[in-house]
């Protein structure tokens, strides 16, 4: 007896005190049908196309009647295409299928626990074995009330040492080999001591001699702890075919054409004419045999028998529809929540290319844009002690080109918060429309294996998301803020308004990843490229009031236009202008009056030669027209006590701010809460 078996005989001996081997059970389905309906998207996309041979729906089960039993092994072979995987998804409820009653639970047990392992599971592979198992038996014993944290690293040494990967319990899964992840793929299950494993296509992948160890151990787990364990699997060698415990051959049709035990497989195929010797694999003629090579009455005899076997092996008594007797350990959802909140934090802290490529694009580009806008905190739309050299009459023209040339600047001033808030608003939206999409089979998995509620999963992978997404926004910010030359009381004011916009299009790209959780591609084009429509109406690009108005009224609540709007309160309002030149601009004034009256007393008697009084009396009062134009004039650029030209320019208050705020903080809410509902709907929802 070898280590292994020594090992595997000591766990199955601890497990046995917490497995009642005596509550066998049978389940069984009966006239089981499955069609495939094409989605909206899908017949939109095929119209768009011209392709109207999948409008309709595809039946790809047929009446299909079977059963498997505790304490065996069942395997569901066929072609490629027959439907094994999808029988498989319907008897584990992950495919929704009319005929739900039709899958019954027969035994003297009337609640079982069921696990199910897709083709290629999917693992976080960020983390290591034991990580894996611990979050892995947190999340189930959280749910059973089970709280010795000894007695869990105990069970999860024996399960490890028991599938032979206890070697690599400290490896990250990524370096682990196809065999030893789908060893632990059954690990991360055993935690929970089911009554029902089913796993699609275990073997896919490993070579020879790993796809017959995991057979073997699946053969003993089964036999040993008394558990149902079904299987998908395509083509089996003719040693591992043996190992096998119950069959069932599909048919390239959808239909059963085999039930039984591999020993009975040529005798089945002698009995409607096919012959072969001993050297051939009865799996290998099997599968030629399903895929129509020796005629389809031969497909249409072994159906028909299996058929008439099903009809007459299971009387309706005394049975439960397995449905309603799966047990549903989810727990508290606060317990949940701070596992899931510490597993996601330690993912994402494990994706150090992740962290690496997202922080240097930061910093990157605030310096980029620090150094473009090198010292335009200056600008501020504010005049300057300079100017009060200009409000002579003599420098009048110069004066104005100042004026031109710092209205200028403080456009490019705004411009650059602008630019800061649309490249905060992309790549917050980035992240969690990538991630999402990216572990979609693992967190579909453990929804549909009742680890927890897809409601803890997505509010904890907001929430642990956050800290690294302040520290983002934080960092770029501060850059490009110090290298401006901003006023520094003014930094967590604004710095606060572009953290509730990364909020909100982190919340979006939630959202666009829950809708597009199948499709990444979609999900990475569709969340950053929303907030374009935003842009356009934040009031930077156009002016509110030349907008439609049915426009202006979307942009009333567009979360650009209220950011925008609290960032230039934040950083041009509250009295950022402290020169005061309305003494020097009134001295100017009347000196402008006085040298025109001065220049009409001294061409009133030519004027009076060539101009009538009603002519002369117009004349005069251009005077006062010509003083009011220069006052205004001045008024609209240069009174500025208190109030940049900013302020005035996108007609805001200092109060603006306060509400931006709590518009702000009412938006993110509202599209957090589409998030939690996007993913709750989308997310792991059955096919």
């Amino acid at each position: 007896m070898t280590i292994h078996d020594k090992s595997m005989e000591n766990y199955l001996m601890n497990s046995s005190s917490t497995i009642d081997l005596s509550d066998s059970f049978t389940v069984t389905w009966s006239s089981l049908t499955y069609r495939c309906y094409p989605t909206a998207m899908q017949r939109l996309t095929n119209s768009v196309k011209g392709d109207r041979s999948t409008f309709g729906c595809k039946t790809i089960l047929q009446n299909c009647n079977g059963s498997f039993r505790s304490g065996r092994l069942t395997a569901i072979m066929g072609p490629s295409g027959s439907g094994k995987s999808t029988l498989l998804e319907c008897l584990a409820g992950v495919r929704k299928v009319d005929q739900v009653d039709n899958i019954r639970l027969h035994g003297p047990i009337s609640h079982v626990s069921l696990s199910f392992i897709p083709q290629q599971d999917q693992l976080f592979e960020r983390l290591t074995v034991r990580e894996v198992m611990t979050y892995a038996a947190r999340l189930h014993f959280v749910s059973r009330q089970k709280t010795d944290y000894g007695k869990i690293k105990t069970e999860i040494d024996q399960i490890l040492t028991q599938l032979n990967i206890f070697d690599c319990v400290d490896q990250i899964i990524e370096n682990l080999s196809g065999g030893q992840k789908g060893r632990l793929s059954i690990a991360q299950e055993l935690i929970a001591s089911p009554e029902i494993i089913m796993m699609d296509e275990p073997t896919s992948g490993l070579d020879s001699s790993s796809s017959y160890s995991l057979i073997e151990l699946l053969v003993k787990l089964a036999s040993s702890l008394s558990i149902a364990i079904v299987i998908t699997i395509h083509q089996p060698s003719a040693r591992l075919f043996n190992l096998l415990q119950d069959v069932y051959m599909f048919s390239y049709n959808g239909k059963f054409m085999f039930e039984g035990k591999p020993d009975q497989v040529t005798s089945t195929l002698n009995a409607v004419g096919i012959k072969f010797d001993s050297f051939n694999n009865p799996a290998d003629v099997l599968l030629d045999v399903a895929n129509g090579e020796y005629g389809i009455e031969v497909i249409e005899t072994l159906t028909k028998k299996v058929s008439n076997k099903n009809n007459q092996s299971y009387p309706w008594k005394k049975d439960k529809p397995l449905a309603s007797c799966l047990m549903n350990y989810r727990g508290a959802f606060k317990d949940h929540l701070c596992i899931l909140i510490s597993r996601q934090c330690l993912i994402s802290i494990r994706d150090r290319l992740s962290i690496l490529l997202k922080y240097s694009v930061a910093i990157s580009l605030a310096l980029l844009v620090g150094i473009s806008y090198y010292n335009i905190g200056k600008s501020d739309g504010c005049l300057t002690e300079q100017i009060r050299t200009w409000l002579n009459l003599d420098k009048i023209g110069r004066l104005f080109e100042r004026i031109t040339e710092s209205s200028n600047k403080t456009r490019d001033h705004v411009g650059a918060f602008f630019f800061l808030f649309v490249f905060i608003s992309i790549t917050a939206a980035l992240s969690p429309a990538a991630a999402l999409p990216f572990y979609a089979k693992a967190i579909r998995k453990e929804c549909s294996n009742n680890w927890y509620g897809r409601t803890s999963f997505i509010v904890a992978f907001i929430i642990a998301d956050l800290p690294f997404l302040i520290l983002s926004v934080t960092l770029s910010y501060a850059i490009f803020f110090i290298l401006s030359n901003q006023p520094l009381d003014r930094f967590f004011s604004s710095l606060f308004i572009y953290i509730l916009a990364a909020m909100n299009t982190q919340a979006r790209g939630v959202i666009f990843g829950s809708l597009f959780i199948d499709n990444m591609l979609s999900s990475v084009l569709l969340s950053p490229n929303s907030t374009i429509y935003d842009t356009l109406l934040s009031g930077f690009l156009i002016r509110i009031k030349e907008l439609p108005r049915i426009l202006q009224i979307f942009s009333s609540i567009s979360f650009a236009r209220i950011s925008m709007d609290g960032v230039i309160v934040a950083i041009f309002g509250f009295k950022r202008c402290t020169i005061d030149l309305s003494n020097a601009i009134e001295v100017t004034l009347n000196r402008m009056i006085d040298f025109l009256d001065t220049n009409f007393k001294i061409a009133r008697i030519t004027i009076q030669r060539w101009t009538s009084e009603y002519e002369l009396q117009a004349l005069k009062n251009s005077t006062d027209s010509i003083a009011n134009v220069f006052k205004d004039v001045y008024k609209s650029h240069l009174d500025e006590s208190a109030d940049s030209s900013v302020m005035r320019q996108f007609n805001l208050t200092d109060s603006i701010y306060t509400e931006c705020v709590c518009k702000l903080l009412v938006l993110c809410l509202i599209t957090q809460i589409f998030a939690v509902i996007a993913f709750t709907w989308r997310g792991c929802r059955k096919k």
